[in-house]
């Protein structure tokens, strides 16, 4: 894709999210590091499952911290991919997000400002209708190890269009 389709795609995806209501919208425009920089397609008959992209508004449990820091979080969804599902086991004790016995990363006590982050602590399994959402790929991604899971009828599946790791068609 040239710089000038990419420029009209983004150009779209703009008017798309400034005429939807939020959470609806059929185009996402992700500018943080925890996926992808660049523009997702809504995905309505796919199936939500273990590393499915999905976009949700944060759950109740991610303010008061949010309000200080990302306030924005109230109305702009969060886009994150499912680390685990109904059925699966996650712990977070000691430090540490382990899915299914695999240790996936570290919890960090603190945000790159040095504030103290929540945590969501327990080690069970996911209820049918949960899911665990975690962004591996920046180590400070506000996620599911630090407000728990996310109702999955919260969610919507995306996928990517065209990021700054390449295209999709």
């Amino acid at each position: 894709m040239t710089l000038a389709g990419v420029g009209a795609v983004a150009c779209a995806a703009v008017a798309s999210v400034t005429l939807a209501h939020r959470h609806q919208s059929l185009i996402r425009i992700n500018l943080t590091p925890s996926e992808p920089p660049g523009v997702y397609l809504r995905t309505p008959d796919a199936p939500i499952k273990v590393g499915s992209l999905v976009a949700f508004l944060a759950p109740p449990r991610a303010f008061p911290y949010a309000d200080r820091h990302a306030g924005y979080l109230h109305q702009t969804p969060i886009l994150k991919a499912v680390a685990a599902a109904g059925g699966d086991k996650v712990c977070t004790g000691g430090g540490v997000l382990i899915i299914n016995g695999v240790r996936r990363a570290a919890i960090l006590a603190r945000d790159s400002r040095g504030i103290a982050l929540p945590h969501w602590t327990a080690c069970r399994r996911l209820a049918v209708g949960e899911l665990f959402v975690f962004s591996n790929r920046v180590v400070n991604s506000f996620d599911s190890r630090y407000y728990g899971p996310v109702s999955m009828a919260r969610a919507q599946v995306y996928r990517p269009f065209a990021t700054v790791d390449g295209f999709w068609p």
